[in-house]
């Protein structure tokens, strides 16, 4: 049993809470008992001339908490007294601060903390500390090995953030992290609408913005290989899905709601509320059906996840969710609806991750496991939005290594800025952890139906943002895995990032993983055509099956003469096949070679472009990426 040090002397100075530099407490979050009336909170906050009259639209059943707005911005010694006073009511269960900040994004915890023990063996260490600091253990969670939920009160030591705080700071715990309330950053055929749809086939018309020709992902050609197969689910972690529309409604599955209201249907309240119906038009709106728009994989199938939703408590419609929210919808998707990609155009910028004193672990940790152990063990694809400003650098969690994050490009192949060709004032984040880019201008796709949603009709013809330019990309994903659905996500992000366009005369000077990179679209703007015909090449070629083969290519990229050297003599390889294809499977070489020395190669006769090498061994199949140039 390890020896449980008392930090209990040590907590006024821990949980001394200040707002973080450029935020103050704009509104208490108060969780009443259950069965306390809206006539009787009235009452209470009808006694406290701090606080704007309450209203109906104040109490949340989502959160299970009422958000109490002040009347002025008060300092942190007046904060203390009003929340003091809170407490004070029998029906007051807890009161914590809500920060807010210059531009209207706000956080602040809820009763709910995460722990992670080490090992099974430490819960009677967490049931000292959560004795010791007056908390309680509700229950293990459901989706994650040894993490508990646990609820800080009125009467425990601290808030739910203040204890996370203290459980992790006795470094006896993996992890603690407090379920806080925060905004999110989102980052907004024979169809009638096809050829509004720049981004499926880009012919520069005015109806497209006056685009640049053949600036898209080609998918009308990638159609001629798969539209999609009604096998693969793609799960849209967003604010909800209009079941009802006619052009989503054959493609849906039971979605599901975080907040346990409406199943994964949206809120009616404000346009912003068609996001997730957005999302969910440009993956797989039903195609060849003379209705509306169609989607980048159009015979897939939607699952609608709802993690959050919009609110204007404070003053600007923005979008609420919970820590918790994210994590269970996420994992719900991967374990329960058993998704094939995830599709989420939302995120935390690291500015506000900093200001409210965000943890990420939980959902860090969420993520990794899906990634690893997701469908059956071939681990989720999962697309975030890179973020709507011209930032040189990703938002959370699409700045995570597990993660895909897109960046927006225009319909002149730019990263979307305030500069390009469209007629938008905005730009899309990009830098060193950026990934891929998509379409994200003036996106067609559908909308909620009737006046709902942000158009007066049932479609979008100006959907913008990472938010569109994330499910476009979660589109070529599916129709990635719609031609082989055993592809593990290692094999699949490869195929999709390395055959991307390297458009925007930005200087790929950089080598990653997946070949040239740079930091303006990562590997390029994504072809869907390029990646459905590698992923038909691919298959059977699962190159994290063959752990000590490799081989690599000097130089690369090349003027066509370049040398195969092998890394491992040592196997003693009795047998290699090398075969190079060209992007569209054509083969240009095909040699049995020695594996007991390096081999020259000369494709200098072959035109300039992106090959493909495939070594094949008793040892099992590789393959490298190679440019000429």
């Amino acid at each position: 049993m390890k020896k449980l040090t008392c930090l209990l002397p040590v907590l006024l100075i821990v949980f001394a809470l200040f707002p973080q530099e450029g935020t103050h407490t704009a509104a208490i979050i108060i969780k009443f008992k259950n069965g306390v009336s809206f006539d009787k909170q009235k009452i209470i906050f009808d006694k406290l001339e701090e606080f704007q009259p309450l209203s109906r639209k104040s109490v949340f059943t989502e959160f299970e908490a009422t958000i109490g707005i002040l009347t002025e911005k008060f300092p942190d010694e007046k904060i203390d007294k009003i929340i003091n006073k809170l407490k004070k009511f029998d029906e007051v269960v807890y009161a914590n601060p809500l920060l807010t900040n210059e531009s209207g994004h706000c956080g602040g915890a809820l009763g709910k903390f995460f722990v992670k023990l080490k090992s099974e063996n430490d819960f009677e260490v967490m049931k000292k500390f959560a004795a010791e600091t007056n908390t309680r253990i509700l229950h293990e969670y459901k989706y994650l090995q040894n993490v508990y939920v646990l609820f800080a009160d009125k009467n425990s030591k601290g808030n739910a953030k203040e204890m996370a705080t203290y459980f992790r700071n006795s470094e006896l715990f993996r992890y603690a992290t407090p379920n806080m309330l925060h905004t999110l950053s989102v980052t907004s055929v024979n169809d009638p609408l096809f050829d509004r749809q720049w981004a499926l086939l880009n012919e520069g018309t005015s109806i497209q913005d006056n685009g640049t020709p053949d600036a898209d992902m080609d998918v009308d050609s990638a159609w001629t290989i798969t539209t999609g197969s009604p096998f693969i689910k793609v799960a849209v972690l967003d604010s909800g899905v209009d079941t009802l529309h006619e052009d989503l409604v054959d493609n849906l599955l039971p979605g599901f709601d975080a907040f346990d209201t409406t199943k994964g249907y949206p809120y009616l309240t404000f346009q912003e509320d068609g996001h997730g119906t957005c999302c969910a038009g440009i993956i797989a709106a039903a195609g060849n059906n003379n209705i509306g728009s169609v989607g980048v994989a159009y015979n897939c199938k939607i699952i609608p996840v709802r993690i959050f939703f919009y609110i204007d408590i404070l003053g600007p419609v923005m979008p609420y969710s919970t820590t918790q929210a994210g994590a269970d919808g996420l994992n719900w998707a991967a374990y329960d609806a058993k998704a094939d990609v995830m599709s989420n155009s939302w995120g935390l910028p690291d500015d506000q991750i900093a200001q409210f004193g965000f943890d990420t672990a939980f959902g860090n940790d969420a993520l990794i496991q899906a990634y690893l152990t997701g469908r059956s063990g071939k681990g989720v694809p999962m697309l975030f939005s890179a973020g709507n400003d011209p930032d040189p650098f990703t938002i959370w969690p699409s700045s995570r290594p597990q993660t895909i994050a897109v960046a927006a490009t225009s319909m002149c192949d730019e990263l979307k800025s305030s500069s390009d060709c469209s007629p938008e004032n905005w730009g899309s984040n990009h830098g060193k952890d950026l990934d891929i880019s998509g379409p994200g201008v003036r996106i067609t796709t559908s909308d909620m139906t009737g006046t709902n949603g942000f158009s007066s009709n049932d479609y979008n013809f100006a959907f913008n943002g990472t938010s569109a330019a994330c499910p476009n990309v979660a589109g070529v994903m599916a129709l990635i895995l719609s031609v082989d659905s055993n592809y593990k996500v290692g094999t699949a992000r490869k195929i999709l990032e390395s055959s991307c366009e390297k458009v925007g005369g930005y200087a790929y000077d950089s080598v990653k993983t997946h070949g040239t990179w740079s930091m303006e679209l990562g590997y390029g703007r994504v072809n869907a055509y390029n990646a459905v015909q590698l992923a038909q090449l691919m298959i059977g070629v699962d190159e994290s099956e063959v752990k000590s083969l490799e081989f690599s290519v000097f130089p690369n990229p090349n003027e066509g003469k370049f040398e195969l050297r092998i890394a491992n003599y040592e196997l003693q390889l009795k047998k290699a096949e090398l075969k190079i294809f060209t992007l569209l499977g054509e083969p240009v070489y095909h040699q049995h070679i020695s594996m007991s020395a390096n081999q020259l190669i000369d494709l200098s006769s072959h035109p300039k472009g992106v090959y493909f090498a495939v070594l094949q061994t008793e040892k099992g199949v590789i393959s490298k990426k190679i440019v000429l140039q």
